[in-house]
């Protein structure tokens, strides 16, 4: 079922972001496939137990063994991948899932558009394809960007982990 945005007209872009204040980090266990990991938190002070999100930082991406793959790429769980899946598989670089006890997780890495300027929010927004709300802006960015299509669905089904940061709303920015 795709949502279909209440902006029509108005672009609104986003960084996608682990919300590691309230949820653990996922570490990766093996190099090899089938992919295990495990959840972590890594602060020294910390004494409240935290929550597995739907969305998680990443640990030790390294031991994929792929060049791509970093530690703020994208991990989506199994309820997130299936509700944001129409908008992750045409825009994945590579896909990988990971499994922690019963549960699926999945590594989604975003393709890489190519942007006239890609510090200039604006210039990005105008260039962004229409039917394209998960990418990355540039080779060395590892996070994902993502639209208000993105964030809507996040927003309705209530996925927990992620945070967004507004990088540029057209009806804000001159």
């Amino acid at each position: 079922m795709k949502l279909i945005s209440k902006w029509v007209g108005r672009m609104k872009l986003f960084t996608l972001h682990g919300n590691n204040e309230k949820f653990y980090y996922a570490q990766i266990l093996n190099d090899k496939a089938p992919y295990y990991l495990d959840f972590v938190h890594i602060s020294e002070t910390r004494t409240k137990s935290l929550a597995i999100g739907d969305y998680c930082y990443l640990l030790r991406a390294n031991r994929l063994n792929r060049i791509s793959m970093y530690n703020s790429t994208p991990t989506f769980s199994q309820k997130a991948f299936g509700y944001l899946q129409e908008l992750l598989i045409p825009q994945a670089e590579e896909i990988v899932e990971l499994t922690f006890e019963n549960r699926l997780f999945y590594i989604v890495q975003p393709k890489i558009l190519m942007f006239t300027n890609s510090l200039n929010w604006k210039q990005i927004s105008k260039e962004t394809p229409k039917n394209v709300s998960f990418f990355r802006e540039a080779s060395d960015a590892y996070r994902a960007v993502v639209t208000q299509e993105f964030k809507d669905i996040c927003d309705k089904h209530k996925l927990k982990g992620m945070c967004f940061e507004l990088k540029y709303d057209s009806e804000a920015t001159p």
